[in-house]
């Protein structure tokens, strides 16, 4: 258990970059700005700090269970 907080720390830059970004597509979301051409891009930013935080865990993990073989 005390690794993962250690791990936890170490990412705890990432987590609030991925955040950010989350937090203004939902802003950005709910109040559109002028053409809905471009109001897709809020979408996209609501989703991808999920997908990006759940790959770099994914390969993260893959990485280190290599390194300890």
């Amino acid at each position: 258990m005390k690794k993962y907080y250690e791990q936890l720390a170490q990412w705890k830059k990432l987590f609030l970059f991925l955040m950010l970004i989350c937090f203004i597509g939902i802003i950005g979301r709910l109040l559109p700005y002028g053409n809905e051409m471009w109001n897709f891009i809020f979408e996209n930013m609501i989703w991808f700090p999920v997908e990006a935080g759940v790959t770099i865990f994914i390969v993260d993990r893959i990485i280190h269970k290599n390194n300890e073989k």
